[in-house]
């Protein structure tokens, strides 16, 4: 047979040239052509990368924003000079802007890969989402009523879906081995953070400024942006 490899009489193995019935090809463009195809790589992974350590950034200044009333120049003097001085709304429109860069570019990536369909631009969408609500909040004076109207009415159904989709991606990108670490952080990132608010919600008998929350979601974000930098630098 043309795809015979050895002989089923003496048992000796044929030349490369009879088992495949032609000249045996090439082994350097065959290497070569591997080769490129496993350095096949994300396009603008340097700016990538620089887009997480500038969100990590802005995470930092976002906190002290929301919260330094309470706190004692969390983060640092630094930090602090930029929180005092660059407006909240900047810095809300800069983080969807930045996390919807994020999200696609890890979509490239994974699609680069060969990892399965995620709900990447679904999560993108409510991200937005998150973002514009955010953005009406710092221009509403009354913040009672913004907390009201915003987190029952549209943040906290925002949050859980979010959440869920979050949690779908983490468990998807856990089975790759490019990305399992990633994967993790993911996970941990839908569920920690709702877990500490109804912790939080439980102690304080609903009377709470949810400062402990907003800081464990800040540790893990920031986790998580590093733990994405990772993967952008492969």
């Amino acid at each position: 047979m043309a795809t015979a490899k050895k002989c089923r009489h003496c048992g000796e193995w044929l030349p490369m040239e009879q088992q495949i019935g032609k000249p045996f090809p090439n082994n350097n463009i065959s290497t070569q052509t591997n080769v490129a195809e496993s350095r096949k790589e994300l396009p603008n992974a340097g700016m990538l990368q620089l887009a997480c350590w500038i969100t990590m950034v802005l995470e930092f200044i976002n906190t002290i924003q929301d919260y330094d009333n309470k706190l004692n120049s969390f983060g640092g003097s630094i930090l602090q000079f930029f929180a005092d001085n660059i407006p909240d709304w900047i810095v809300v429109i800069a983080l969807g802007v930045l996390w919807c860069i994020l999200i696609m570019g890890l979509r490239t990536y994974c699609q680069i890969r060969h990892i399965g369909k995620m709900p990447f631009i679904a999560l993108a969408c409510l991200m937005i989402g998150i973002y514009f609500l955010g953005l009406i909040d710092c221009f509403v004076e009354d913040e009672n009523l913004a907390v009201g109207i915003l987190f029952i009415g549209f943040v906290f159904p925002l949050i859980i879906a979010i959440s869920i989709l979050e949690l779908i991606i983490g468990i998807k990108l856990h089975k790759s081995d490019f990305t399992r670490r990633l994967g993790v952080w993911f996970m941990i990132f839908a569920t920690i953070p709702i877990v500490s608010m109804i912790v939080e919600l439980g102690l304080w008998s609903g009377d709470t400024q949810m400062i402990l929350t907003y800081f464990i979601d800040c540790a893990i974000t920031i986790a998580l942006l590093f733990e994405l930098k990772e993967v952008f630098q492969k």
